[in-house]
């Protein structure tokens, strides 16, 4: 499954200086850029910030890959799952699907209803 997790600084999260996390920060990007899960890495221009795609089997995979890393002890992780271009076409026809069969039924009730209140008078 793939994931894009973004990590934003968070410097209640540690007790280290700015100047004392750098290199640690640094350790935390080598890392996940040297580990074959990650898919691609980026920085968010003007912000403290990075955002990875990244491909695991597990939710628990994944949380080990983002908390193992030196990066975590200053990091607030946000994670979104993502489906390819196929995954999301099928939901949107499934949806429309859905959508069309929900409005016939509402539309047969309408005529029922319609039907019956003709009867009534």
């Amino acid at each position: 499954m793939q994931f894009l997790a973004i990590g934003k600084y968070d410097p209640s999260l540690s007790q280290l200086s700015q100047v004392e996390l750098l290199p640690i920060m640094r350790k935390g990007i080598k890392q996940f850029e040297e580990d074959e899960r990650t898919q691609s890495i980026y920085g968010l221009a003007g912000e403290p910030t990075i955002a990875l795609i990244t491909d695991v089997d597990t939710a628990g995979e994944l949380d080990q890959f983002l908390s193992l890393n030196p990066l975590s002890i200053s990091t607030d992780w946000e994670v979104h799952s993502l489906t390819n271009a196929s995954e999301l076409n099928e939901t949107m026809t499934m949806l429309e699907e859905k959508v069309v069969s929900f409005l016939r039924s509402v539309e047969e009730a309408e005529e029922e209803a319609a039907e019956e209140s003709e009867e009534a008078v």
